[in-house]
């Protein structure tokens, strides 16, 4: 049963003595601040490293934008002030690298998930609130509309309190939700990294997209102005009499094809220009002109080392395995409701009348207490949360598994696909260069009369298909290269939260 400690203050001693409850709750705060200085919430304490490896990435607050700036690179980015889009619109020449730092200020994708970051703080700085006391003030008025007499009350009766509560053993309850509170910040931050990871592939790929859809419209633009000069001579050599109407004829539908095809590559390149803009989180009315071009930079990767790479460095994994260290600390903190509690408690009370309710005049109270709880019996509830935690633990060590087998696949089909793309490339070129010397030669003889025209018009299509094919390859090993960045982990590398990835 639990027993207050109950003092009464009388005569000479009674000012000094009723400071005391003010001075105990004073230094109490003292210590709870010292301890909140000590281990800020989200922060690890003086010499502990960060749990998995995750260093926390502050961002400072951003000034007012003006309407308009400049981006990295001369990219302007102008802020919306009406219209069909809130979106930024940005102008000017475009790097890849200007592309992903825009992408990681603008992008949706990455503005939301920073939020879900914020959260998890303000999670950690709750879990951390439990460490601390308690401190509550009160006061009531009444007045009693008749009075016996002035020995049995007065009509005027006020009281003041306060209410201090520090917990001093909660079984681990406390500590174990702070910890896995800040282990659950980590796997924001890693989410964060995956996120950007992803946009920042999608923005590499987006790009390269146009990259390749404006080599297309450049092969099919001189395919056409080739259609239309040899037109021209056909037209010239039919008025001498060399040449007939089904030459000439057969020179229309030629260029009839070349500009349907040059009509479906420019309708591609719009599309990719919008899809790139709609990674950027840029507005659709923005007018970019992209610097970069596709080029094959040939690379060979040492297998072992990408996959040693990516379980070091994949979000996935590191989140997975953040996840179990959390769970353990959750099965911890329900083992806290089997075991006892201790808890202090001050209480400071001061009335007119006094606290009797007898005479007149003001008089106050402290009491301190200790209290003991131990659960005898609660209808087995811990035991069954208990089995509950347990099999979740064993579900996020499964997972760990999982993660790591998933991303070991992912590195040797990027790994795969960057041989296949680098071999496609060797043979493309070459075949490029077979189409230019067969265009040269068909059209030499066919000035000298010795090739016929439709030698002529299909040595021209090939080199077209040679062309867009040799761009298709450069464009395939580019996107391996990035998709063996990705998933080794290290695409991301170097960004911040408004960084620029390489």
């Amino acid at each position: 049963m639990k027993r207050p400690l109950r003092w009464h203050w009388h005569g000479a001693w009674r000012p000094a003595v009723a400071a005391f409850p003010w001075m105990l709750l004073g230094v109490a705060l003292v210590l709870s601040a010292a301890e909140s200085a000590t281990v800020a919430p989200g922060a690890p304490s003086p010499g502990e490293e960060p749990e998995g490896g995750v260093v926390e990435l502050t961002t400072p607050a951003a000034p007012a934008a003006p309407a308009e700036a400049k981006a990295p690179g001369g990219v302007r980015v102008t802020e919306a002030t009406g219209g069909l889009s809130a979106a930024a619109v940005i102008s000017g020449e475009l790097t890849v690298a200007d592309a992903i730092g825009i992408a990681l200020t603008q992008n949706p994708q990455v503005q939301s998930i920073r939020q879900e970051r914020q959260r998890t703080r303000g999670a950690t700085a709750e879990a951390f609130s439990g460490f601390l006391p308690n401190l509550a003030l009160s006061a009531s008025y009444f007045r009693r509309v008749e009075v016996p007499s002035a020995a049995l009350g007065a009509p005027d009766n006020w009281a003041f309190g306060a209410t201090f509560t520090q917990p001093l053993y909660l079984g681990g309850a406390v500590i174990n939700a702070y910890r896995a509170a800040r282990v659950g910040q980590q796997i924001a931050e890693q989410q964060v990294r995956r996120v950007t990871q992803e946009v920042i592939f999608q923005v590499r790929k987006s790009y390269y997209d146009v990259l390749l859809a404006q080599e297309f419209v450049s092969a099919d633009r001189e395919r056409r102005d080739r259609a239309q000069a040899f037109l021209d001579e056909v037209d010239k050599r039919f008025r001498q009499g060399v040449a007939s109407n089904f030459d000439v004829l057969r020179a229309r539908v030629e260029l009839a094809n070349a500009a349907a095809s040059l009509i479906r590559s420019e309708n591609a390149l719009h599309l990719s220009q919008t899809a790139l803009l709609r990674v950027l989180g840029a507005s659709q009315e923005s007018q970019v002109v992209l610097v970069d071009k596709l080029a094959h930079e040939p690379l060979q990767p040492e297998v072992r080392e990408a996959m040693r790479q990516a379980l070091l460095n994949r979000p996935e994994v590191v989140t997975s395995k953040l996840s179990v260290t959390a769970q353990q600390h959750r099965v911890a903190g329900t083992k806290a409701g089997l075991l006892p509690k201790v808890l202090f408690t001050g209480d400071y009370e001061l009335a007119n009348p006094p606290l009797g309710g007898l005479g007149a005049g003001w008089d106050d109270e402290f009491r301190a207490m200790v209290s003991f709880e131990f659960p005898l019996f609660e209808g087995g509830q811990t035991a069954a949360k208990l089995v509950q935690e347990r099999a979740l633990l064993e579900q996020f060590r499964t997972t760990v598994r999982d993660a790591e087998e998933q991303v070991l696949l992912e590195v040797t089909q990027a790994f795969l696909s960057l041989e296949d793309a680098d071999e496609f490339v060797r043979s493309q070129r070459v075949n490029l260069e077979q189409a230019e010397e067969g265009l040269r030669l068909a059209e030499a003889g066919y000035r000298e009369g010795v090739t016929k025209q439709v030698e002529v018009l299909d040595a021209r299509t090939a080199l077209a298909e040679a062309r867009k094919n040799f761009s298709q390859a450069v464009y395939n090993h580019m996107l391996a290269r990035v998709s063996l960045e990705r998933a080794t982990g290290v695409l991301a590398e170097g960004a911040e939260n408004e960084g620029v990835s390489r």
